[in-house]
C-alpha cells in the first residue's frame, strides 16, 4: 500500500502572523486541508545548504472553499488565510 502525495504551491492571502517567511512555498502534502487539523507539507529548504527540506504547518483549519478553477482556500483558526493548488509533477 502507498500513501498518495501532493505536489503543491501553498499561498499566503492574508496572515495576523507572519510565521510563513515566503509568500508561496511549493513543496509536497500527504492530505490537502481539513476543517480542524493543520495543514503540513515538505518544501524547498531556505538557507540552510545541508537541509532536505522544510516542515511547512499551519494553525487548525477553521474553513475551507474549493474554488472553480481548482485550488483551494482556507481560513485558519488564527485569522490566516491561504490558497493550496495542486501542481504537475
Amino acid at each position: 500500500m502507498s500513501i498518495e502525495d501532493f505536489k503543491v504551491r501553498l499561498t499566503k492571502l492574508s496572515s495576523n502572523k507572519n510565521d510563513l517567511r515566503t509568500k508561496d512555498v511549493i513543496g509536497r502534502t500527504s492530505r490537502l486541508p481539513m476543517v480542524g487539523r493543520s495543514f503540513e507539507l515538505l518544501g524547498e529548504p531556505l538557507e540552510d545548504e545541508e537541509a532536505n527540506y522544510r516542515v511547512v504547518t499551519t494553525n487548525l483549519v477553521f474553513e475551507t472553499v474549493d474554488k472553480d478553477n481548482g485550488s483551494i482556500e482556507f481560513m485558519t483558526r488564527s485569522g490566516s488565510q491561504y490558497r493550496v493548488e495542486i501542481l504537475d509533477d
